[in-house]
């Protein structure tokens, strides 16, 4: 199969569970919401990318793959933490770091530290594994585990940009389940 209709297909699938997690996620989890959101556009910005061979599209792709890159995990981490009765309001500790990098990404890439962001996300993902064993949910530790494998699988090349498409494809179902379970949890 070829580079580009691999893309197609990952960014497609992307697309319908980014769909499919803003049309059951409720408004009051705001950060999940933006995580899909993110996910949603570059999807669709990733499959008009590769439908249409264009330095435009290309580089608009790449610009909100590292948005996505840089803060869907922190996003997620954050409604499904604050969801959590055992955690507080991590959303600054979450969301500092890769925020910062994306400042620094647009405006000063000479200052870009790979590394830093890493344990960032690896700050999330812990409190996501934490918070999933209070609460005794074992999609919440596939959600960590699968974050954790695609944060550490990372490189910068086309290949890389299709197999973390297809790792937040999994991950959305992932977490629209422990949403699920969340809110159940809740109206008990």
């Amino acid at each position: 199969m070829s580079e580009a209709a691999s893309k197609l297909i990952s960014n497609t699938m992307l697309l319908f569970s980014s769909c499919l997690g803003l049309k059951t996620t409720p408004r009051s989890m705001g950060y999940a919401r933006c995580a899909f959101k993110l996910y949603t556009v570059s999807s669709v910005i990733g499959t008009f990318s590769a439908l249409f061979s264009s330095p435009v599209l290309n580089d608009l792709d790449e610009t909100i793959w590292v948005w996505c890159y840089c803060l869907g995990i922190p996003l997620l981490a954050c409604d499904l933490c604050v969801l959590s009765e055992y955690a507080p309001d991590p959303a600054p500790l979450h969301l500092a770091i890769p925020l910062y990098t994306l400042v620094s990404y647009h405006y000063f890439p000479e200052h870009v530290d790979p590394l830093l962001l890493s344990i960032s996300h690896s700050i999330s993902i812990l409190f996501l594994s934490v918070c999933s064993a209070c609460e005794g949910h074992l999609c919440g530790y596939a959600l960590a585990f699968l974050h954790f494998f695609t944060m550490w699988r990372m490189d910068s090349d086309e290949k890389a940009h299709i197999d973390w498409t297809t790792h937040m494809t999994m991950s959305n179902f992932l977490a629209l389940n422990v949403i699920e379970w969340i809110i159940e949890e809740k109206r008990e």
